[in-house]
């Protein structure tokens, strides 16, 4: 698939990235809204409300992160805005939401655990599409390989190197990120009904994705120190988050069931 579907006049056009992003975010908004966990716990408009500040804080903080990993590609604040054609860092949108949507969510009095663990739930898939995008602009590219399913990139405005066969990380990463999601949505649902399990499960799976991925990922950036240098800056980020993550799960297991998690 060409990277630009339809240029309209100067800079602005259509492309497959953002065209990705949008259909993925549309099926995510309207999954949340049919589930029956979001009728019970918010009204509509504050569910609508909270997830526009969440795209927000997922945009900003997903970009901003990409950006800071990937400085020797920036000349001007164009190249630092322009995050619809392809440049985004996944880890980048997770902190960012995780660290502040609470405080609008509290502001708002919107049960925060809650809130989370319905967006856990789905998550994965909007994850899982957005990958699409990334594969079709050329970022988050892979390792040279000689495998008979590597792809080459001969677009001119590709972020991948032009004309090498590399490893389609971004369809790795989409379809781990597609069985995350049906685990989430067809299995861990129904069984994990505590505050704060889904949410939990869903930041270990992810970073164990992203972990593994990267291992096969080529635009990757490394910390100075040599001792640090066996795993790149975001597999690091996605150890500190699993362990984390472990320790959450752990935790909120083992609190005793609420009233409204045993309903």
């Amino acid at each position: 698939m060409p990277r630009e579907l339809l240029h309209i006049y100067g800079p602005i056009s259509i492309n497959a990235y953002g065209t990705t992003i949008a259909v993925a975010l549309l099926i995510f908004l309207w999954l949340i809204k049919q589930h029956p966990t979001r009728k019970s716990l918010f009204a509509h408009v504050d569910l609508t409300q909270a997830l526009i500040v969440g795209v927000l804080l997922g945009i900003a903080g997903g970009r901003t992160l990409y950006v800071l990993s990937n400085l020797n590609t920036i000349h001007g604040l164009m190249d630092i805005i322009d995050f619809w054609n392809g440049g985004f860092s996944v880890l980048g949108a997770v902190l960012a939401i995780l660290f502040g949507l609470p405080l609008y969510l509290r502001a708002h009095e919107i049960p925060v655990l809650p809130f989370f663990d319905l967006i856990a739930i789905h998550a994965p898939l909007l994850q899982s599409i957005s990958r699409l995008g990334c594969f079709f602009a050329g970022c988050c590219y892979g390792r040279p390989t000689v495998l008979s399913w590597g792809v080459l990139y001969r677009g001119a405005d590709t972020f991948a190197p032009y004309g090498v066969c590399l490893h389609p990380t971004q369809i790795y990463s989409s379809l781990i990120l597609l069985l995350i999601f049906c685990v989430m949505y067809f299995f861990a649902q129904y069984r994990l009904k505590k505050p704060g399990q889904l949410t939990a499960l869903y930041l270990l799976l992810i970073s164990g994705e992203r972990f593994l991925v990267d291992f096969w990922r080529d635009d990757q950036e490394y910390l100075s120190s040599s001792a640090l240098q066996q795993l790149s800056i975001n597999q690091w980020i996605c150890l500190i988050i699993a362990i984390s993550a472990g320790i959450g799960l752990w935790y909120f297991s083992s609190k005793p069931p609420t009233k409204s998690s045993n309903q």
